[in-house]
């Protein structure tokens, strides 16, 4: 917007000096260009204070951030399966599925309260007295829990619990990272669309702020329908802008829903 708004002053500055504009235009496009560069400056302020949050949170100085313009790529309806496969290597996921293993074996163990408890201990004397006889002693226990099946029982059930409790917890967190994913990439999807739009609309605006300057040295067109063509133009092209970065960081959502590192 401001390289735009400087040749439109130049140009307006050598229609001037030939009288073929007022000076009136000449204000009204400094104007425009004062406001451009009001924003300008807010955006770089917004652009620092994200550099700086970036900064504390990954430790590494804002001086060494570089930020690099990656336009993300389109990802295909073969490609949501991908990612839905990829759910499986999710660290909640996998904690879940280590969590119903552990309660498994937590109830295979208090299963096996219920059974007898067999031991054997023998005794091998390498040195004895002379007068004495080489003697071996073998004790074999078996302990069984007559008297604790109750408590045993209680602590069966309460295992089972456990089990029951985390299938559903592990169900729960592969059906949530599903949604996740397929969320993520229709919002992908739709910012993505968006951006197709917004580059015909665009196209559409830049061929009309030309039309207007055109018209305006011909004497058929405005100075502020020129003005009024650039601010839509330079709009729209906003937009745009604004639009990719909402597409890269869904695309970003949608690999971290899937748990995958690519880029």
């Amino acid at each position: 917007m401001k390289a735009a708004l400087d040749r439109r002053i130049e140009e307006l500055d050598k229609r001037i000096k030939l009288g073929r504009s007022r000076a009136g235009e000449m204000l009204m496009a400094k104007a425009n260009l004062s406001s451009s560069l009001t924003t300008i400056e807010q955006v770089r302020g917004l652009a620092g204070a994200s550099r700086e949050l970036l900064a504390f949170l990954t430790g590494i100085p804002s001086a060494s951030l570089k930020l690099k313009d990656v336009a993300p790529s389109l990802p295909t309806s073969e490609a949501l399966e991908a990612y839905l496969k990829e759910t499986g290597e999710r660290p909640d996921l996998l904690a879940a599925i280590a969590g119903e293993r552990a309660a498994h074996r937590q109830l295979s163990a208090a299963k096996g309260e219920h059974f007898p408890a067999i031991s054997a201990e023998g005794n091998y004397y390498l040195k004895q007295s002379p007068d004495s006889g080489q003697e071996w002693n073998v004790f074999l226990t078996c302990d069984l829990p007559l008297f604790e099946g109750g408590i045993i029982e209680a602590r069966v059930r309460e295992r089972k619990a456990l089990v029951r409790s985390s299938a559903l917890n592990l169900d729960l967190i592969r059906r949530t990272a599903e949604k996740e994913v397929r969320t993520e990439y229709n919002n992908f999807m739709a910012a993505i669309a968006q951006v197709v739009c917004l580059k015909e609309s665009l196209a559409i605006f830049t061929e009309n702020s030309n039309v207007q300057s055109r018209d305006y040295k011909l004497g058929i067109a405005s100075n502020l329908d020129v003005l009024e063509a650039l601010k839509i133009q330079h709009e729209a092209r906003r937009r745009l802008l604004s639009a990719e970065t909402d597409a890269r960081v869904n695309l970003v959502r949608l690999h971290v829903a899937a748990g995958t590192t690519k880029p």
